[in-house]
């Protein structure tokens, strides 16, 4: 395998595991997240979130490194973004 096969192959697991990612992501970011036990509570939807923001920095990490730039600024992006996103789909507890 040359170099450049090498290449292709590591940013195409990359592209597949951002893909996956960002599909995580919008499905945690749904307006009712419903799992084995029923509707998430906030908590359990902040660790979410938190394990996506993980799963994304080791995604930056082993990433190759013409892409590591833009994956760092989304990152960035959403951990800045973090504090407000579950806020508009806080459930009120009675």
């Amino acid at each position: 395998m040359t170099a450049h096969e090498a290449e292709i192959g590591h940013l195409t697991r990359t592209v597949a595991e951002l893909h996956a990612w960002s599909s995580m992501l919008r499905d945690g970011l749904a307006v009712v997240v419903l799992d084995r036990t029923g509707i998430q509570n906030d908590p359990c939807r902040q660790g979410e979130l938190q394990t996506a923001l993980e799963l994304l920095a080791e995604l930056q990490a082993t990433a190759p490194r013409g892409v590591q730039g833009e994956l760092k600024r989304l990152h960035t992006h959403v951990c800045l973004a973090a504090p407000a996103l579950h806020c508009h789909v806080r459930l009120k507890h009675a």
